[in-house]
């Protein structure tokens, strides 16, 4: 994926560092991804471009998207941004829009299951899928979800 901004297509793509998760927004596909750790010190900073990136996204007309995260560490202040952005997701449903949320958690980690819970009770509109997978085994969500 190449970040672009094409008059019918777009992509979004921030490549994972230490603190900072790869991010991507594929509208060939209608997904987004979220990959890795998450404990950007100004975490506000960080999501302010994917969230301007997702209303593009929908700007250009679309309808729907499945957004999916699989993140290792989340740290406080990037757990409040995750809800504010899927809050934003969730309004977005109750206007007609098609939004599906994938919450993957490795194998025994309670936490991350746990943050994916909480979530899940904080929206209205939109039910979180939470997912275990096993470490080392390859997150491919055309392979297990239906499209």
């Amino acid at each position: 994926m190449i970040s672009s901004n094409k008059i019918r297509s777009y992509n979004f793509f921030l490549k994972a560092e230490r603190t900072t998760p790869q991010v991507s927004i594929d509208d060939q596909l209608d997904e987004m991804y979220f990959k890795g750790r998450c404990s950007p010190e100004m975490a506000i900073y960080f999501f302010q471009p994917i969230e301007e990136a997702i209303d593009r996204y929908f700007e250009q007309g679309k309808k729907r998207l499945k957004a999916h995260f699989s993140l290792e560490y989340i740290n406080t202040s990037s757990t409040k941004c995750i809800i504010n952005l899927m809050r934003k997701l969730d309004k977005r449903v109750r206007k007609g829009q098609q939004i599906e949320i994938f919450w993957y958690y490795e194998e025994e980690d309670e936490d991350m299951m746990e943050t994916g819970e909480d979530l899940s009770d904080l929206l209205m509109a939109i039910d979180i899928n939470i997912l275990e997978y096993v470490e080392g085994d390859e997150i491919d969500p055309r392979k297990s979800l239906s499209a």
